[in-house]
């Protein structure tokens, strides 16, 4: 249970004991008198007390300061979940009209379970009653564009996980499952060795773990990519950043 002080009040019991001290004082008149009388030892609880007082209000401090890390650990959590389930998935679908093989490419659990369940890998494998498109992207300003920005949140959520993991409790099993079904796809390897150079170190030896665990996976199923990520996370060199 948290004793919750407010301003106002550490204020008003501040105010209160110097009233009260002033008029003690006033009252005891001459300071010769002091060890000589019961106030001494009136004098010498009170002191006892406001220790006690003092650390009502350290302990109140560390408390408020241990519930807003959790908070922040929340809200922190909340960004990034965010990030994977709203605005990248937004993303991807604005980015199918204009990249559709790169857009497949990063999505090979999803395509499969589109095509009734049958195997859906990157570069226009057939599945089931589909077939996913075997004629690569136009090459214009437009889709080199859109493929650019597109891996560029990509690599940023990856970012933002693996600066997070040093200050948060982290689960990254759900989030580097997610992350290797993009790593999957050869198209954004492509991106990425372009690019990497513009992330921070950690984030490249994360991009480089990912692509390594991740391109080799030819079987589309939750079970393999789970089994993957649990290798990814007991490589020494993950467990090494912070």
């Amino acid at each position: 249970m948290t004793l919750l002080v407010t301003p106002a009040v550490a204020i008003i019991v501040f105010v209160a004991i110097l009233v009260v001290s002033a008029v003690i004082a006033w009252w005891m008149g001459l300071y010769s008198t002091y060890d000589k009388g019961s106030f001494h030892t009136f004098i010498a609880i009170l002191t006892g007390l406001g220790v006690f007082v003092t650390f009502m209000f350290y302990y109140n401090l560390v408390e408020l300061q241990a519930q807003q890390q959790k908070l922040d650990s929340i809200q922190e959590l909340s960004r990034i979940n965010n990030t994977v389930l709203s605005s990248l998935l937004k993303d991807i679908n604005d980015s199918v009209a204009v990249i559709p093989n790169f857009v497949l490419s990063i999505t090979p659990l999803t395509n499969a379970v589109c095509c009734d369940g049958g195997f859906a890998g990157p570069s226009g494998t057939k599945g089931g009653n589909c077939i996913i498109p075997l004629s690569p992207d136009p090459v214009t300003a437009v889709a080199c564009t859109q493929k650019m920005v597109l891996s560029y949140r990509i690599f940023g959520l990856w970012q933002d996980f693996i600066m997070s993991k040093a200050h948060i409790p982290v689960n990254g099993m759900p989030y580097v499952s997610n992350f290797l079904q993009r790593a999957n796809s050869q198209e954004l390897y492509d991106q990425w060795t372009a690019s990497r150079l513009d992330f921070a170190n950690n984030t490249q030896i994360f991009g480089d773990l990912l692509f390594r665990y991740g391109l080799p996976i030819t079987e589309q199923t939750p079970a393999i990519y789970e089994t993957t990520a649990e290798k990814l996370l007991a490589d020494p060199a993950y467990q090494k950043l912070e």
